[in-house]
């Protein structure tokens, strides 16, 4: 069995509030075949599958501050593991000492190195230059590197538990949350400028002026540095002029049960003008297409290459008809409804499913022996 060390750039462990670590999850948790070696937290309580090797580390963030980076990588420098190949699933930034220094480390001059690019933002030229291969997860960025002239690049999408995310009654979820019946939509996401939130307050506030008693659920992670309650108070401050106050809006916290608020509601929103460093193929709107909720999106490269011409994806921009009439249908209409929660966990069978994305992985490393 083939031993990897499964690099991310903060541990594996919940919360699940980064695409670098749900996918390094996704890894750990399937059958790829191979033995991997991978950075945890000491607290976290995860029955993870004991043929592969955790390095339990004590972290005071959950989130990759500069702090956290190094803890890793001070591991990496006084603790090299013994693998035969380095499999890094990292989001990297545009901080080329971050990049130099991870490259100078003994572990990564001695060994073959795969690379999985979550976001196309910031494509790092000399860990790439240094890969023996590269995954991407859309056409996109594949092309993009292609066009440098890289050779040995996947498209390799996300993966989804289809076992765990499986459509249920909204009614039930609402219950799990505390909530009471109510046509529900869901934005989780970041306050980042352009990131989706101020088009969903948009999108909410144009429905609720032809159905009343929509409620809008939001689950907003947090950036390093972030003030929470100052974030909180401009989103509730931005929802009223929405005409989204009271109960019409509730605040699920950085760390949300993101399963039981997909449930909870008729379909999933995220708009955003630019998608920064986020994962190119956002974890929840796969999530949601495999709970059979449609996920409405904008029309941005890369994150575009969802649709496939069918209600499970609708494409389209906050302040137009297609996607308020699309939701008010939904709502209304229980056979549309049926229609597209159909299509939407067809989608996630063909295209997203954990087991697809683990036997791809199965095969590049193999090919990388």
């Amino acid at each position: 069995m083939k031993n990897v060390l499964l690099l991310t750039s903060h541990p594996v462990a919940p919360p699940w509030n980064s695409g670098d670590k749900n996918l390094a999850r996704t890894l750990i948790l399937g059958d790829s075949g191979v033995r991997y070696t991978f950075v945890g937290d000491r607290i976290d309580p995860t029955p993870w599958p004991l043929h592969h090797e955790r390095a339990a580390l004590n972290f005071r963030s959950s989130t990759p501050t500069t702090r956290e980076k190094g803890r890793i990588v001070r591991w990496l420098a006084l603790h090299p593991p013994d693998v035969e190949l380095i499999h890094a699933v990292i989001t990297f930034q545009g901080n080329l000492v971050t990049q130099r220094l991870l490259m100078a480390l003994p572990a990564f001059r001695r060994r073959p190195l795969l690379l999985t690019c979550p976001s196309g933002e910031v494509l790092p030229n000399e860990v790439l230059r240094r890969a023996r291969a590269t995954v991407v997860l859309s056409r996109r960025t594949q092309e993009v590197l292609r066009g440098r002239g890289l050779e040995g690049v996947h498209l390799i999408p996300p993966g989804v538990d289809l076992r765990r995310f499986h459509p249920e009654a909204e009614e039930s979820a609402q219950g799990m949350l505390g909530l009471s019946p109510r046509p529900t939509l869901l934005f989780a996401g970041h306050h980042d400028q352009g990131g989706g939130l101020e088009a969903a307050l948009v999108v909410a506030g144009r429905l609720r002026e032809r159905v009343r008693d929509l409620r809008l659920l939001v689950a907003m992670r947090m950036r390093p540095g972030e003030d929470a309650a100052q974030r909180g108070r401009e989103m509730r401050a931005r929802a009223e002029e929405h005409g989204i106050g009271g109960d019409a809006l509730v605040e699920l916290g950085a760390i949300a049960n993101m399963r039981a608020a997909i449930l909870a509601s008729t379909a999933v929103l995220f708009q955003p003008s630019v998608l920064g460093m986020k994962m190119e193929l956002p974890m929840t709107l796969l999530e949601g297409l495999a709970c059979g909720r449609p996920v409405v999106i904008s029309p941005l490269e890369p994150l575009d290459e969802m649709g496939d011409s069918s209600p499970a994806v609708t494409i389209g921009d906050p302040d137009g008809e297609v996607v308020v009439n699309h939701l008010e249908r939904l709502i209304r209409d229980a056979g549309y409804h049926r229609r597209c929660s159909e299509a939407a966990r067809e989608l996630a069978e063909d295209r997203y499913s954990a087991e697809r994305m683990v036997g791809r992985y199965a095969e590049l490393y193999e090919s990388l022996s």
